[in-house]
């Protein structure tokens, strides 16, 4: 399991082992393939991670990036936040693409 934090260390939530996405308070938000597309609960597509870890949104605009050890960044790169391994590259997509876009 990996705890996905923001960028000033708060826990959002957690990615399970079967890459489900949970709240903090352990409500289901969505999942991610393991081909690396991220879905909301009620299986909406909301976009794509792809292997060298740049996040995509449906439309296919670039979000950010996640880095091989789970530090996520903005297309501009500020950070945003962080995914502990050993799904660092899932929880970072599920950080920009279902935290993020709630808020």
């Amino acid at each position: 399991m990996g705890t996905i934090r923001d960028a000033i260390g708060h826990r959002l939530g957690e990615i399970d082992d079967r890459l489900t996405v949970h709240d903090a308070t352990g409500h289901r938000l969505g999942y991610v393939s393991p081909s690396g597309t991220v879905y909301d609960a009620i299986g909406h597509r909301l976009g794509y991670v792809d292997h060298n870890g740049t996040v995509y949104n449906a439309t296919g605009d670039r979000l950010g990036y996640v880095d091989p050890n789970g530090t996520v960044y903005d297309a501009i790169g500020d950070l945003l936040g962080y995914v502990d391994p050993p799904f660092a590259r899932e929880g970072g997509a599920a950080l920009l693409l279902i935290f993020l876009e709630r808020e």
